[in-house]
């Protein structure tokens, strides 16, 4: 939650992209020692917990879909919000959306009772992400 709301009053989810890319690259070491073990044994954690994250993003994506106290303005900005966090995930660990794709598909439709700027903004998430997993 914490990260969509970052993302929702920055405007932007670059830094939140180089962060988990870093977070999750395999860079090798030249010393092939416990240093090494001990980041592969974190990379594969961060994988995991990537996962639960994405699981929690889509969650959340669906009770704001089902909430009914939310204005359109304020249900469109998180939309936004959601679907750039998602986006995040989609350039660091595109298979682990593959289980989502079905989710993704019906706000393609851009009726989702939005600003028509934020519909614009979440199909062109949604372009983003489902270029990323599908392609893989």
């Amino acid at each position: 939650e914490q990260m969509v709301e970052v993302v929702k009053a920055s405007n932007t989810e670059d830094n939140l992209t180089v962060l988990f890319r870093e977070l999750l690259s395999e860079v090798p070491d030249s010393d092939k020692s416990k240093k090494s073990n001990a980041r592969k044994k974190r990379q594969v954690l961060a994988k995991e917990h990537s996962s639960m994250l994405i699981d929690a993003l889509f969650e959340m994506l669906l009770d704001v879909e089902d909430s009914t106290t939310l204005e359109p303005t304020e249900k469109g900005k998180d939309f936004v919000a959601i679907f750039r966090v998602i986006h995040v995930f989609s350039e660091i660990t595109p298979l682990c959306l593959l289980k989502h794709i079905d989710t993704l598909l019906p706000y393609l439709k851009t009726d989702n009772g939005c600003l028509p700027q934020d519909e614009s903004e979440i199909a062109v998430s949604l372009c983003q992400i489902l270029s990323r997993v599908v392609g893989e």
